[in-house]
């Protein structure tokens, strides 16, 4: 059960959190970091199979509690924004097949943002903070490119 909820969990983030994914392939940390966050589960699991929940139903509750903290997607988010902002960046970024790389490196100019905010489920209808970014971004794709 444990090696299905690992690539349960590769594949929600490949989908859901690819900047995560990035990130912990930058630093060699993808396999410790789903072995450790699906051993979160375990007390989960352990429960689930003493009751003799059906194994789908497991996967389900333990994919749920593993995913939690990983909802709402920043990175979702950004992208869904910036294809409706700036499509045409959107798009010429998805050609060169350098969309993620992208969007990951704008969220970590955001961060901030997207902290002061406290984003969550309710960002999406927040007028200010979705004008903070469409600034932001704007000012960040017009900014000179210095060359050292």
């Amino acid at each position: 059960m444990e090696q299905i909820l690992i690539h349960q969990l590769h594949s929600y983030m490949l989908q859901n959190n690819p900047d995560l994914l990035l990130a912990l392939q930058g630093s060699g940390k993808v396999t410790e970091y789903l072995e450790q966050k699906v051993q979160t589960a375990y007390p989960l699991l352990d429960k689930l199979i003493e009751e003799e929940t059906a194994p789908c139903f497991i996967e389900e509750q333990c994919m749920g509690f593993l995913t939690r903290d990983l909802k709402p997607s920043r990175f979702l988010f950004l992208s869904d924004f910036l294809e409706i902002q700036f499509p045409s960046k959107y798009e010429r970024w998805k050609q060169q097949g350098i969309l993620v790389y992208e969007i990951a490196n704008l969220e970590a100019l955001l961060i901030q943002i997207f902290d002061d905010f406290e984003f969550g489920e309710q960002s999406e209808t927040d007028t200010a903070f979705k004008y903070v970014l469409l600034k932001t971004i704007q000012e960040y794709f017009h900014a000179p490119t210095i060359i050292h």
